[in-house]
């Protein structure tokens, strides 16, 4: 009887995993990793491992409202524009997220 009330939960959960194993693997490897140091192409080569445990967290994540503190952490890039790169205006700025939370962030939910 307790295994139905939550059978639409574990359901879900499962869904995610399969869309989530999908999306990862579409993810680019060859992004630059921000604060978490975990490089994009380990998340993507490792995703039959790593999909169960982050659909979890992401449901976890939908389910209370909030995030991991450490995923607001972001590592800013100046990238150069076009023109003189000496003159600090020609330059824009980028924020590098952790790769999990870029993750969470783009896969639709």
């Amino acid at each position: 009887m307790i295994l139905g009330l939550f059978l639409p939960l574990l359901l879900l959960v499962t869904i995610l995993y399969l869309q989530l194993k999908l999306f990862i693997m579409m993810f680019s490897p060859w992004e630059i990793y921000g604060p978490d140091g975990v490089p994009p192409i380990v998340l993507k080569n490792c995703a039959f491992v790593h999909a169960p445990c982050l659909a979890k967290l992401f449901q976890l994540c939908l389910l209370t409202s909030s995030f991991p503190s450490c995923w607001k952490f972001a590592y800013i890039q100046p990238v150069p524009k076009k023109g003189d790169r000496s003159n600090p205006s020609n330059y824009g700025l980028i924020a590098l997220l952790s790769c999990l939370f870029k993750v969470f962030l783009i896969y639709p939910q």
